[in-house]
């Protein structure tokens, strides 16, 4: 598998993860007006850890 862009615990346990290949993929294919705007870059790394 890829480097994960982030990964966070949701409140019901279990851990969501998105890589950087599938970060590209959702910018440029399935959300292009979701560009720039990478996880860290909002300052949500860590927030809810």
């Amino acid at each position: 598998m890829g480097k994960n862009l982030f990964e966070v615990d949701t409140p019901l346990g279990f851990a969501v993860r998105c890589t950087v290949a599938y970060w590209r993929f959702i910018v440029s294919d399935k959300h292009p007006i979701m560009a720039g705007m990478d996880y860290r870059k909002q300052g949500r790394e860590g927030k809810d850890s």
